[in-house]
């Protein structure tokens, strides 16, 4: 959703709306009002932090293991039909990323347990994808990823190919807003925008409030989905909720304006693992697959 969301910010698509007094909401794997507790949210500690995942086919110990990654403004919910399926033949997990969905959402800046400022950047969720590979999973893995979680993905194999064995991405982010994609006046509106939404807190929020709008984002989403039908009330609701916790506002801030670091295709020169990448064109799913001889 990275590209779609953003590319939508930037439009006039924008459903108005007030500030909703429902905000600060916190759902429990008890209570999620869209039946998520089907496959119940699981918590494991990053950096002193909570990140959730949900896992199926954990019983399939000698068949192969997938990592499951999410895209902008997702999380693990995003699986939810997959999971059971996969979960079948294989043993497989979603993650939500530090920041989204119902992991902590920690200050930018603040000193995790490591002594690290945290950051909502590809270096930090790769770590965490990577981490939780070693202390979860336990076995060389293969990644699944959407959006953004592509990058993350790449990112993770190209640093602990140990414990890669390969990617999938499915419409994976350009990051069109970075620095290396800007053209010159790009290069000049960009910067003002980004500083006007960190800086003008209110005009931050109301860009918020109304991308979390359900109509903003079932607009938003059929920009991302290839088949419209999938776009349904328990789709919205749980993507919504996320967005309405403490924190969720600060994480998107930050990876708005996050347009350094690395794009897709850096990974692509390198990487050693077996890459797959499937994307839409015109209406039309596409798939490739990149191998180094």
């Amino acid at each position: 959703l990275g590209d779609e969301m953003l590319g939508f910010l930037l439009s006039s698509g924008f459903h108005l709306k007030s500030p909703s007094s429902s905000r600060r909401l916190r759902c429990s794997a008890v209570d999620e009002p869209w039946g998520e507790a089907s496959i119940p949210r699981k918590e494991w500690n990053f950096r002193g932090y909570k990140v959730a995942y949900r896992s199926c086919g954990e019983e399939n110990t000698e068949r192969p293991s997938l990592v499951c990654v999410h895209g902008f403004g997702a999380h693990s919910f995003h699986w939810r039909k997959n999971l059971p399926e996969l979960g079948k033949e294989y043993r497989v997990y979603a993650i939500d990323l530090l920041g989204f969905g119902f992991s902590d959402k920690p200050r930018v800046g603040e000193l995790c347990s490591e002594d690290r400022p945290v950051a909502y950047d590809y270096d930090n969720w790769s770590t965490q994808v990577a981490r939780f590979i070693e202390q979860v999973v336990g076995t060389q893995s293969f990644l699944v990823a959407n959006s953004i979680g592509c990058v993350a993905a790449l990112q993770a194999a190209v640093d602990y190919p140990q414990l890669v064995n390969g990617v999938v991405q499915f419409d994976p982010s350009l990051r069109l807003l970075t620095v290396q994609r800007r053209n010159w006046i790009d290069n000049i509106t960009a910067p003002l925008i980004m500083k006007a939404l960190v800086n003008l807190r209110p005009l931050a929020s109301f860009f918020f409030e109304n991308l979390s709008n359900p109509q903003t984002l079932k607009n938003v989403l059929k920009l991302a989905y290839h088949d419209e039908r999938k776009i349904d009330d328990q789709l919205v609701q749980a993507l919504r909720a996320p967005a309405l916790e403490l924190g969720a506002l600060d994480v998107f801030l930050a990876f708005i304006t996050y347009d350094t670091g690395p794009i897709p295709e850096d990974f692509l020169e390198i990487i050693e693992q077996p890459v797959s990448k499937t994307t839409r064109k015109r209406k039309k799913l596409v798939a490739r697959l990149y191998v180094r001889n």
